[in-house]
């Protein structure tokens, strides 16, 4: 007989279950799925955003705070002949303020989605640290811009392959595994999506239709959209490049039971 207040024992017929922590640091996605662009990564993305749900908000907060605070600057300082407003330097001032820090959240929103797919958490602090891919990024995103709006002039069709094509550049620039320059990030994601053109067309077309659709509400929806297009975005990027590696997030947990104990009571 268990004499009272013994400790319990975990019944050896039992089988063991990993800690609650194990379930935090893996949230639910699928493994990682090699060179192939998939619509699974959305869903995955979705995972992943529920799993840091606090962190994803707030930086989506912050993005859709930038954005409202230049839209106010651009319509106070562009020029107006009905009103009579003239030219002001203070709206170039804006536009080269705004893409600065567009793109510096830009590079930041990547760098928390690669951080959280990485360690199974995504870090508000990992935004700031894209500080570094800056002066890259803008050339990238400059090119990309560009490239895409060229490209639609002929019949919209080469402007939405391009955009397809070039969905990888900024993470294979922003990626620390990577840091790609311009020219190496643009030809990188160009070639290892060509075989895939019209898949990674449709995925980006997704991608983008779903961050726009964030504008609903009077532009509140952003705060879920536009983390799920980065995640998106993200999650096959890393299965293009890093589907050999099975970090905590892309995997099972890597949780081992620990050794049984022995019974006292023999």
């Amino acid at each position: 007989m268990q004499p009272p207040n013994a400790p319990d024992f975990p019944d050896p017929n039992e089988p063991l279950r990993p800690p609650e922590t194990a379930a935090r640091t893996a949230p639910p996605i699928s493994p990682a799925r090699g060179p192939v662009i998939s619509f699974d990564a959305i869903s995955d993305a979705w995972n992943l955003f529920r799993a840091d749900i606090a962190v994803w908000i707030g930086v989506s907060f912050l993005l859709l705070a930038t954005h409202t605070a230049f839209t106010f600057w651009f319509l106070f300082t562009l020029p107006d002949p009905a009103t009579g407003r003239q030219f002001n330097p203070l709206f170039w001032l804006a536009l080269v303020l705004f893409a600065l820090v567009g793109t510096f959240i830009h590079g930041g929103m990547f760098r928390i989605a690669l951080g959280q797919i990485r360690s199974g958490r995504a870090r508000f602090g990992d935004l700031w640290s894209s500080i570094d891919s800056l002066p890259t990024l803008l050339v990238v995103t400059f090119l990309e811009v560009l490239a895409i709006g060229l490209g639609a002039c002929f019949c919209l069709l080469p402007g939405l392959i391009l955009m397809g094509l070039l969905i990888f550049a900024a993470p294979l620039v922003v990626d620390p595994h990577k840091r790609m320059g311009v020219m190496a990030s643009l030809s990188t994601s160009f070639e290892v999506l060509k075989p895939q053109m019209w898949m990674a067309v449709a995925f980006a077309l997704v991608c983008y239709l779903l961050a726009n659709a964030g504008q609903a509400l009077c532009g509140i929806g952003v705060l879920v959209t536009m983390p799920l297009f980065y995640l998106s975005m993200t999650v096959a990027y890393h299965d293009f490049f890093f589907s050999d590696q099975a970090p905590p997030s892309l995997s099972p947990a890597a949780w081992q039971p620990p050794p049984p104990i022995a019974d006292p009571r023999g």
